[in-house]
């Protein structure tokens, strides 16, 4: 049996191979100089542990295409392997259900949409996901052995450790123990997180945040949801229920006693119920359809829906000042269906107090930037994979 001493030192181990994992995960190309200078470890370190990656074919060298010094030598960067293994992604959600597989270069070697019509039953919907990821290993050819682990991006809470969803008010969905029963049928670790948590994360370690540690994100889908970023770590709240933002109740100027929930002024069911009167579409895949032709009839120049959206994103602009003031964060990123909408975006950006000039990012302490993501679910399932089994688990 390993003594204290041994164990402590083989942990130390595995925590400085993560760390200089995520570096390169996040930074390359990125020479070793660069690798210890940002975390800390000595250059004799650095190097002994990516011989061990690149040995173990995860890390690959190559070489700056401009010299670095005055002899001419070209400086040796570091990279992952993109072959050295591999994750799934799977998002699914009212709106779209997909698998994906990707190297370790984050580039996607296979994917399907699953066509499903309708969402209503857990059980068939999970069946699918897993006999399509099934199917897309066996014909990918890859070595099953470099399969390191699957990220799930999933509407509605979750509480990630276990890998539990509490519940899917988009997809009428119960609690299920997801991560325990992908895991089981597919042979390698599942990780799952909450739509806008797995946005949020993929745009601050490798998107248009990356860097920021303070960002919070809005998904704009048939209801609300928010991932708050606060001091580089998520925030979750009371039974992980801290991004349900669509309960939040407005009151209306003209009706003090009057008050709506968020979801009902700004979120995709205030569009579908001013529009089609129906007070019950609110989820499933019929709700998510109609949505998205409504959608395109906005973008076609309909006027009713144009109003619509601009006025769903007039709403939300009145949270994204309360949400501005309170946790003062770099950024608020848009995302989700809503958010692919011009018009919404519009009456947004119109009706929210901002001058570009002036942001905190700049370090001004003014105000948040507005971005929108362009990161799609299925790319962030593929993100937090990788960066769950490279930099929190693995090895």
């Amino acid at each position: 049996m390993p003594s204290e001493q041994q164990r402590s030192r083989a942990d130390l181990g595995r925590a400085n191979r993560r760390s200089v994992l995520a570096e390169i995960l996040y930074n390359a190309p990125i020479a070793r100089t660069e690798i210890a200078e940002r975390t800390a470890l000595t250059g004799a370190s650095v190097s002994r542990i990516t011989r061990d990656l690149i040995n173990a074919g995860l890390v690959v060298e190559s070489s700056a295409s401009i010299p670095q010094n005055r002899s001419g030598r070209r400086l040796i960067e570091l990279n992952l392997n993109p072959t050295g293994a591999y994750v799934l992604g799977i998002s699914i959600n009212a709106f779209a259900q997909w698998v994906s597989l990707s190297g370790l270069d984050n580039n996607i070697i296979a994917r399907k949409q699953l066509a499903l019509e309708c969402v209503d039953n857990p059980d068939e919907v999970l069946s699918k996901v897993i006999k399509t990821a099934q199917q897309m290993i066996t014909e990918s050819g890859i070595n099953k052995q470099k399969l390191i682990g699957g990220g799930v991006a999933i509407g509605g809470a979750v509480e990630p450790n276990s890998g539990r969803l509490l519940f899917s008010s988009t997809m009428d969905w119960g609690e299920m123990d997801i991560a325990p029963m992908m895991s089981e049928q597919l042979g390698i670790p599942i990780c799952v997180e909450t739509v806008p948590n797995a946005l949020n994360l993929a745009e601050t370690r490798f998107g248009i945040t990356k860097g920021q540690r303070n960002v919070v994100m809005l998904n704009a889908s048939l209801r609300m949801g928010a991932s708050l970023l606060l001091d580089n770590q998520l925030r979750r709240g009371v039974r992980f229920s801290a991004g349900l933002i669509g309960k939040l109740r407005l009151h209306q100027a003209d009706n003090a006693d009057s008050a709506l929930l968020l979801d009902e002024v700004a979120a995709g069911i205030a569009v579908l119920n001013k529009l089609t009167g129906e007070p019950d579409l609110t989820s499933g895949r019929r709700a998510a359809d109609t949505l998205m032709q409504l959608k395109n009839a906005s973008v076609s120049g309909d006027k009713a829906a144009t109003d619509a959206f601009y006025h769903a994103g007039q709403m939300l602009s009145q949270t994204i000042d309360v949400v501005d003031t309170l946790l003062q964060p770099e950024t608020i990123l848009l995302a989700g269906p809503m958010a692919t909408v011009p018009a919404y975006i519009d009456g947004v950006l119109d009706n929210f107090r901002h001058d570009n000039s002036q942001t905190r990012s700049s370090g001004d302490n003014l105000q948040a930037n507005i971005l929108v993501s362009n990161v799609s679910p299925e790319q962030a399932a593929i993100y937090i994979a990788l960066d769950e089994f490279l930099t929190n688990k693995y090895i």
